[in-house]
């Protein structure tokens, strides 16, 4: 306060000294100073003011807020109406968006419980299909089972042969009995196939030719395996092994399956 008392002064001071000359003569002025700077030199006289006048500044912001408080006073009705007519036509499209959202949001879970259960649908036709196929695969191991139990039964020998990616045909020795099966192959060939082991071998007593036999088939499902599974058939029946498939080692005299 006593800095804006100071500059008035001062101010009225200078302006009797110097003055400004109008057409009644030397006319005293407090704002002589300002008014010559601004209207000299424009925008520069005007920022010039910010430093030596800061009261103009205040005036100048006081008399803009007093003059938007009367405009607001004198308009309050219309700008009360243009209010509600803003919330006339936002509320409603306010409400339009969230029903929007909800619609997409929606459409994307429908759309979302569809492709599950397209996928679901489909994985269970492959694993129906993947079943299928190992019912065919077990059924032709068991009848080379009662084909082999067959030819054991009326000739004390099972049917020899060496290796094969199928189940051979089964003949008798004797003759008696001839093709009593047809070739088995696996019902994905000839990406996938059964394998016959050689069993035309002879060691000591442990393996006698003619005494023993291995086939098996690879599943699709694997059930409790981690790999794969094997569905086996042997003089000793039937079975399933997982990940290490049967193998005889001739060397060793090992003719076990499993």
């Amino acid at each position: 306060m006593v800095y804006v008392l100071l500059l008035i002064i001062l101010d009225i001071e200078w302006n009797w000294k110097m003055g400004l000359r109008g057409d009644d003569g030397l006319i005293p002025s407090i704002l002589a100073i300002p008014i010559v700077l601004v209207d000299k030199l424009g925008i520069v006289g005007f920022v010039l003011l910010s430093f030596g006048y800061p009261w103009i500044f205040i005036i100048i912001f006081a008399l803009i807020g007093i003059l938007f408080s009367l405009i607001f006073k004198k308009f309050e009705g219309q700008i009360s109406i243009f209010k509600s007519t803003i919330i006339w036509i936002f509320d409603p499209l306010k409400k339009l968006f969230k029903n929007v959202v909800v619609l997409v949001i929606s459409f994307l879970l429908l759309t979302l419980l569809v492709v599950t259960m397209i996928l679901a649908k489909q994985i269970g036709v492959k694993d129906a299909e993947k079943g299928r196929a190992d019912k065919i695969r077990k059924a032709d191991m068991m009848q080379a089972y009662s084909s082999q139990s067959f030819l054991m039964f009326y000739e004390k020998f099972y049917f020899t042969s060496d290796a094969s990616d199928s189940i051979p045909v089964f003949t008798s020795r004797t003759n008696l009995i001839t093709a009593i099966n047809s070739s088995l192959k696996d019902p994905e060939g000839p990406n996938r196939h059964y394998v016959w082991l050689t069993n035309n071998w002879i060691f000591g007593e442990t393996c006698k030719e003619g005494q023993f036999f291995c086939a098996y088939a690879t599943l699709d499902l694997k059930g409790k395996c981690e790999k794969e599974a094997y569905f086996i058939v042997s003089e000793k029946g039937s079975s399933i092994i997982c990940d290490t498939p049967p193998a005889y080692n001739i060397e060793t005299g090992d003719c076990i399956c499993f």
